[in-house]
């Protein structure tokens, strides 16, 4: 089976609106920041499409959710074109937010992808070092891996060096 040329987006959604929060709001707490949904998709897309050379096939939007329920912006999300919605939980520890699955989702929809040739490039908007087997598995199988970062509000790196290092 052909690879197909075109190029898919795994955006880890805590990584992308925490970072964007860092740097416009001075904190991480998404509830800083205002966002644009529809504006942000088509500069993912725009950005995707420019960066690989490749149509969009679709952007996979990952985030944490109280007990996997959307929320707003979730369904804003999940009828718009080409965009999917996977959710993790959200859980509460030690007085702070965390997602459980996100991780582990975006690991197993990347190798899914790159087996099933799916696409010949991924853009990966991630900081998670957790995601390198997977990055490696979709190389191994002769995808692109593009991994994009939000700039960091202190100037340092708000990515795992091992990822940034294997992409």
């Amino acid at each position: 089976m052909d690879r197909v040329d075109r190029c898919i987006v795994l955006v880890d959604a805590g990584y992308l609106l925490g970072a964007a929060a860092s740097l416009l709001a001075g904190e991480p707490s998404r509830s800083r920041i205002t966002v644009d949904h529809a504006a942000l998709i088509q500069g993912l897309r725009e950005r995707a499409e420019s960066d690989t050379q490749q149509p969009l096939l679709r952007i996979y939007w990952f985030d944490g959710a109280p007990d996997r329920v959307p929320q707003p912006e979730h369904r804003r999300l999940r009828v718009m074109p080409r965009v999917t919605v996977r959710l993790g939980a959200l859980t509460r520890s030690d007085g702070r937010w965390a997602q459980k699955g996100v991780d582990a989702a975006m690991h197993a929809e990347l190798t899914e992808l790159a087996r099933n040739r799916a696409c010949s490039d991924v853009v990966l908007v991630t900081g998670d070092g957790d995601l390198l087997p997977g990055m490696m598995a979709a190389k191994e199988h002769g995808v692109a891996v593009h991994l994009w970062a939000v700039q960091a509000a202190d100037g340092d790196y708000n990515q795992s060096e091992d990822l940034v290092a294997e992409a």
